[in-house]
């Protein structure tokens, strides 16, 4: 009489799934496709202050540099530091090709500014309230 020694206890549990019995792979659209193709994942964008066209820039660096104007703009206020810092970054995006801000975004998300207009707004009641009392400082 033969006999096998399986321990129960650490033996795999037989699958109840049948063979072939995936889920479908669902099928892309138009759009998605276009968007995959031709999305910029390499974290470089088009340079538009560039004399030669198609010249690209690291979209890490390039924020940094938008984050150190807005610093010399800012003076040591941080309201008008995160302001200034969302508006450059939202007039940058807005002149790059669609494909180029994904990275630009990724870039900006990743030195802590947001690139929204809800950011903007949110960011514009401090920095009036700071305003205003600079102004009254001032008089």
């Amino acid at each position: 009489m033969n006999t096998q020694n399986v321990n129960v206890k650490t033996a795999a549990p037989e699958s109840s799934r049948k063979m072939g019995d995936e889920k479908p792979v669902q099928e892309r659209s138009r759009a998605e496709e276009w968007w995959l193709a031709n999305l910029r994942l390499d974290g470089f964008v088009l340079d538009i202050h560039s004399d030669v066209p198609g010249a690209v820039i690291s979209a890490e660096s390039l924020v940094e540099r938008l984050g150190e104007h807005a610093r010399r703009l800012s003076g040591l206020h941080w309201e008008i530091y995160v302001t200034r810092s969302t508006e450059l970054a939202l007039e940058y995006m807005r002149a790059l090709p669609r494909e180029d801000r994904h990275a630009f975004i990724d870039a900006a998300y990743a030195w802590g500014i947001s690139v929204s207009y809800d950011a903007l707004e949110r960011s514009q009641g401090p920095y009036d309230a700071l305003m205003a009392e600079l102004i009254k400082e001032t008089l």
